[in-house]
């Protein structure tokens, strides 16, 4: 493998699991796409109050059972949190991971010009030391 020299040496060439920058999107959009998902299930004028159960969905059982016996009233339950949030970041998560091919292509690109810079540069050095090894030992000209 590529980087089993670099390994070696105490490089960390790992790549992050795959679908970990998706997860971390996606739970950033989760609370504004909750409070938009209740505000359509209950009285679309309370927004505060939708903002409010909304942000208090991640901590507090109460409002996660509240959240959950308005989803049940409409046959939805918590997935349609997640769906409605990755409907919402799909475009970013599309370019973030194109991005994040193009960068991983680019490491490895890299990383193969560096095994082939250092071997190249093994060999020049292979070379001056046998050039120094054949050569005569010193002798001081006259002069």
């Amino acid at each position: 493998m590529l980087f089993n020299k670099f390994r070696r040496e105490g490089y960390d060439c790992t790549p992050r699991p795959q679908g970990t920058h998706q997860t971390l999107v996606i739970n950033m959009a989760l609370q504004n796409e909750l409070a938009k998902l209740l505000s359509r299930i209950m009285d679309p004028d309370d927004e505060e109050e939708c903002n409010v159960l909304a942000r208090n969905w991640f901590n507090e059982p109460e409002a996660k059972r509240e959240v959950a016996r308005l989803l049940a009233d409409i046959q939805l339950d918590e997935a349609a949190i997640v769906a409605q949030a990755t409907r919402a970041v799909y475009n970013d998560l599309h370019q973030l991971d194109r991005m994040i091919s193009l960068q991983q292509s680019l490491r490895d690109k890299l990383l193969r010009s560096l095994v082939k810079y250092r071997k190249s540069f093994a060999i020049q050095v292979e070379e001056a030391i046998a050039r120094i090894e054949e050569r005569p030992s010193f002798e001081p000209r006259a002069g």
